[in-house]
């Protein structure tokens, strides 16, 4: 009862505020004026006061024969306009304060409840995670203890049972993130083919049921063949009766694969994806307005493509800057970003121009398709947030795989300017419910400067159909031998 109470006084205001508001429009938020009668004429009688009020209300208020027409006046009346001071009648903002500090009080961040102009992709997550960790938690703890202390034993329930609440679901990042810190915590792979299948609604297959540890992966080692630690040794590919070639290096009479993680953390997918959602945002602010003014030149393309690239070429920058780095480091090179700036600058022009024409697409058709009585710019917002809240993610996962594929890529072909002789090759790796062009080639291998066989340098690769590239789940493994 106690955030009630200490809010009573804060919603009782937002009520009377409400009742003054509604009362003001409806008494005079019509007509702003006053009737000025000049003094030096014959007097009214109340009567004929009376009768010139009521019949004025009948034909010019609300419902009259006359309502928002002119009014004429006689015997020198005037009617004078009159403002009011409206800090009482905008309400948006007592609106706000209001529920921040309804929010306030029941320690919930304001930005779970309503959206608000700062809430950006990767900080909603956040919210929605904190919600149960650090707003919900003391009270579910605070009901799980009195559970246990008084329920339990009311109705006879064994000693060694107890209740906890089951927020696994509320708590848990993507699967990227429990299975890299799991993987972490057990120190090797944790999941076996059968428990992997049933999880995808599918049957479960012979020996599926035994747990496949790489032997390159250790007790006290590294804990997934994915890790980027590794020692590099001589190696050769050794061909398979499957077709795919496989590469495999000779250590202490043991056969152990060298391999790379090729993986994109969601940290930098969603680094690319905050950039297009502010983009987005900046975008709406300045298109609505000269929507709206139907002016003819809403759309100026040399100013977005120059925006958008201007914000996407430090993150794309970053992002092949990082992977790069770790490749160089794998191989025994040394990776030179200076060299890459003018090409990560085409990248960043050459997305922003395919985004930015998108964009106008969809602005364009969502226009076309308004109904005669709705609002355009209604249309438009409403379209612009699409691309804020959905494509942002996606064109963000996309755009940071390429950065990060290509940053790979360019770190090899300067350790081969460096005097490198070692070979790279990268392996498509499926990812769960793949696509099954992309489930078929799981295990493919080629060059490190080759494309697959369906034509792509890497998973989300955009020189692909948009039915191939988006929403792509699938990763690549580098593979390094010796030359």
């Amino acid at each position: 009862m106690f955030p009630i109470s200490a809010l009573r006084q804060t919603l009782e205001e937002q009520i009377q505020a409400g009742r003054f508001r509604r009362e003001l429009w409806k008494s005079s938020g019509r007509l702003n004026a006053q009737i000025i009668r000049p003094k030096d004429v014959q007097p009214w009688s109340p009567e004929t006061k009376k009768k010139f009020v009521e019949a004025f209300r009948e034909s010019w208020g609300a419902g009259g024969a006359k309502a928002g027409s002119i009014p004429l006046m006689e015997d020198g009346m005037e009617i004078k306009p009159f403002s009011t001071s409206f800090k009482e009648s905008e309400w948006s903002q007592s609106v706000v304060l209001s529920r921040e500090a309804v929010a306030a009080a029941y320690r919930v961040n304001p930005s779970l409840i309503w959206h608000s102009n700062t809430q950006t992709y990767a900080s909603s997550k956040d919210n929605a995670r904190a919600l149960y960790a650090e707003c919900l938690g003391p009270d579910l703890q605070m009901m799980q203890q009195r559970i246990n202390s008084f329920l339990l034993p009311m109705i006879g329930a064994d000693p060694g049972t107890y209740v906890e609440f089951d927020l696994t679901e509320k708590l848990k990042g993507s699967f990227e993130e429990r299975a890299s810190i799991i993987q972490a915590s057990v120190g090797g792979p944790w999941l076996t083919r059968n428990e992997a299948r049933r999880d995808n609604n599918l049957p479960p297959i012979p020996g599926g049921d035994e747990l496949i540890v790489p032997l390159n992966v250790v007790e006290g080692g590294q804990a997934s063949p994915q890790d980027t630690h590794m020692n590099q040794m001589a190696a050769q590919p050794a061909a398979c009766s499957c077709g795919k070639r496989h590469v495999k290096a000779k250590a202490e009479d043991e056969e152990e694969e060298i391999s790379i993680s090729g993986k994109v953390p969601q940290k930098e997918q969603d680094e690319v994806a905050e950039v297009l959602d502010g983009f987005f945002q900046r975008q709406t602010k300045s298109i609505i307005p000269k929507i709206g003014a139907d002016a003819e030149e809403w759309w100026n393309e040399d100013r977005w493509n120059t925006e958008l690239a201007d914000d996407l070429e430090p993150a794309l920058n970053d992002i092949a800057t990082r992977h790069g780095e770790k490749m160089a480091r794998a191989i025994g090179a040394e990776y030179i970003a200076e060299k890459t700036v003018n090409y990560i600058r085409k990248m960043a022009e050459g997305r922003a121009e395919v985004i930015n024409a998108e964009t106008r697409k969809k602005i364009q058709q969502a226009m076309d398709d308004a109904e005669e009585d709705e609002d355009l710019e209604d249309a438009v917002r409403d379209e612009m947030d699409k691309r804020s809240n959905l494509d942002a993610a996606l064109l963000g996962s996309m755009l940071s795989k390429v950065a990060a594929g290509w940053g790979t890529e360019e770190a090899s072909r300067q350790a081969t300017d460096q005097g490198s002789r070692k070979r790279v090759y990268k392996v498509w790796v499926a990812g769960p419910n793949a696509r099954e062009t992309h489930a078929a080639m799981d295990g493919e291998t080629v060059l490190i400067d080759e494309t697959f066989s369906n034509g792509a340098d890497w998973p989300g690769d955009d020189n692909l159909e948009p039915d191939e590239s988006c929403g792509c789940n699938c990763t690549t493994r580098i593979i390094v031998m010796e030359g």
